[in-house]
Parts: structure tokens; sequence; C-alpha cells
């Protein structure tokens, strides 16, 4: 899997392409391969991802909170989105 891809998916996500569920869906059986080998950059999107997946569904956050959570990242770590070596 090329580390771009979760930067992809959860573009998807924010421009309405992908629902919670279908990026919850495709994140959550690649935690464990991709975390062990990822770069940084994806290693803590992955990382907000799961955590914003788990607070939306304690009612900690809404969904609404969730896409701002991750559209802050992405703004203040777009270094990571031209991260396209592959993990694995």
């Amino acid at each position: 899997m090329k580390t771009s891809e979760i930067f992809h998916k959860v573009r998807q996500y924010l421009e309405h392409e992908k629902t919670v569920s279908e990026l919850e869906d495709w994140i959550v059986p690649r935690l464990v391969p991709f975390a062990s080998s990822a770069p940084a950059s994806a290693r803590e999107l992955w990382g907000t991802v799961e955590l914003g997946l788990a607070e939306m569904s304690e009612g900690q956050i809404s969904e609404d909170e969730f896409r701002s959570l991750l559209e802050d990242f992405l703004r203040t770590r777009s270094v990571g989105t031209k991260a396209t070596s592959n993990t694995g």
C-alpha cells in the first residue's frame, strides 16, 4: 500500500465522496500492517482518524467536529500529503 492512500481516503471523505462508514471500513483492517511501516506523517493521520472515529462512536464529538479535526490535520501537515513510498 502507498502511504498516500490514507491521505487520499481522508480527502475523499472530506469532499463527501465517501461516508464515515466507508472510511472506517477501509481503515480498520489496514491498521496493524500500515502502522508498523508507514512514515510518521501517515501514522499521525491514521491515529487522528482512529481517535476521531472512537470519539464519534462514544458521542464525544459530532461528525462535523470529526471533519474539522481531519481538515485541520491536513492543513497543518500538508507536507505528508506528498508521501508516495510503498509500505509493503
